[in-house]
């Protein structure tokens, strides 16, 4: 093996050692780590424990993150949470419309339905048999009501929980769309 395919393979396994100290934040005062470079079944890993096969040991030196970073670094993470909640409501809002707009639409739905049946009912049928004829015109109406009924009560209750699951997440209202 020539010396600057060892000296291009060093440098590409010391790439992920890179990006994690500067992942860590750097700036404040130095510190040394020792970090394990294993070698599991050719991949390989680095760890801050001892590998259990073939291994080798690195000092690493990084720099120690400062109060203001740590403090930068909380807010951040605090930013992004909120915004995270933020995108999280505004979703639970657009499903909490939606279902509000489907319970309207159903309860529409049924007395328009029931309204056209009781007309039905009104006008009677040609049938000889008309007290059976009103008996079943009865228990389709009644088998209407209760279908819409029970889908109403479904998407009520769908509704009490995104309206619970949006209380939950503590975020104030936000405008819909662009300002």
């Amino acid at each position: 093996m020539h010396a600057s395919s060892v000296v291009a393979r060093e440098r590409a396994r010391a790439l992920p050692v890179a990006l994690l100290c500067l992942a860590a934040g750097a700036v404040a005062e130095a510190a040394v780590d020792r970090m394990y470079e294993c070698d599991q079944g050719g991949t390989v890993t680095f760890s801050d424990q001892p590998c259990t096969g073939p291994e080798h040991i690195r000092e690493v030196e990084y720099d120690q993150p400062s109060g203001s970073q740590t403090r930068d670094a909380a807010a951040a993470q605090e930013a992004e949470a909120r915004s995270g909640a933020v995108a999280e409501a505004s979703v639970l809002d657009t499903e909490i419309l939606k279902t509000e707009q489907e319970i309207s639409r159903l309860k529409i739905e049924r007395t328009a339905r029931l309204a056209e049946m009781r007309e039905q009912r009104r006008l009677g049928s040609e049938d000889r048999d008309r007290a059976a004829w009103l008996q079943q015109m009865d228990q389709k109406m009644e088998s209407t009501y209760q279908e819409y009924s029970a889908r109403i009560i479904t998407a009520t209750e769908r509704l009490n929980a995104l309206n619970e699951r949006r209380a939950a997440l503590g975020v104030s209202g936000q405008p819909l769309g662009p300002d």
